[in-house]
């Protein structure tokens, strides 16, 4: 019976390991992300989409999904909207699935161009493991 025990318990390490691995990659891409969102660089938040494309839910409505491309040229037009003030990070929960899915939010705080009143506006990612690295597969922007 130990004999079995111990194989089990072999086994399981990977898997264990694997999740332990995924969650640090998780909460590292998704700093990522949101730092390159605080700085406005709408090419470096495009470069974490899933490869497939990133739809994009803002006040315009849903897009997407878009290209590379599309998706940093939308995202460059929302931050010439105003300055950013701030971005604090929200809630970060994994949810499941295969592929495994989770979903993140920041609070980011603008100025609009011509106003002196900030903003703020809740914005959620939704993140995909692709086995080797966090894509992003969905913004949406809450007023």
């Amino acid at each position: 019976m130990r004999p079995l025990l111990a194989l089990l318990a072999l086994c399981a390490l990977p898997a264990a390991a694997a999740a332990q691995t995924s969650q640090a990659d998780l909460q590292s891409s998704f700093r990522a992300v949101a730092m390159q969102w605080a700085r406005g660089d709408a090419s470096a938040v495009a470069r974490h989409m899933m490869p497939g494309g990133l739809s994009i839910d803002a006040s315009d409505g849903h897009m997407g999904p878009l290209s590379e491309r599309q998706a940093s040229a939308l995202l460059r037009q929302l931050f010439e909207q105003g300055e950013t003030v701030g971005v604090t990070f929200g809630m970060l929960e994994r949810v499941g699935g295969s592929p495994p899915r989770a979903f993140g939010a920041i609070t980011w705080t603008t100025r609009p161009r011509g106003t002196q009143v900030p903003i703020e506006r809740t914005v959620y990612f939704g993140l995909q493991w692709l086995g080797d690295a966090w894509r992003v597969s969905e913004i949406r922007l809450i007023p």
